[in-house]
């Protein structure tokens, strides 16, 4: 894996500037729609929702192992 790079599971990584894009794409259009339904959400952009969590927990994880690595 390159440095830099963020690994998001088995055979996917992705540097920091694609990461920012793909979890915004993830999460800005269930956060409008949720505003614009005044708290309401499709399970669809829950799923969004839960998929963009679940990277940015692996990308937290991946980023304190190898700042452990290096100290």
């Amino acid at each position: 894996m390159k440095a830099g790079n963020v690994k998001l599971g088995w055979n996917e990584q992705m540097n920091a500037k694609e990461f920012i894009v793909k979890v915004s794409g993830l999460v800005r259009d269930p956060v409008n729609m949720m505003r614009e339904m005044e708290g309401d959400l499709y399970m669809s952009d829950f799923q969004k929702l839960s998929k963009a969590a679940d990277f940015l927990h692996l990308a937290s994880e991946e980023i304190k192992a190898s700042s452990k690595l290096k100290e």
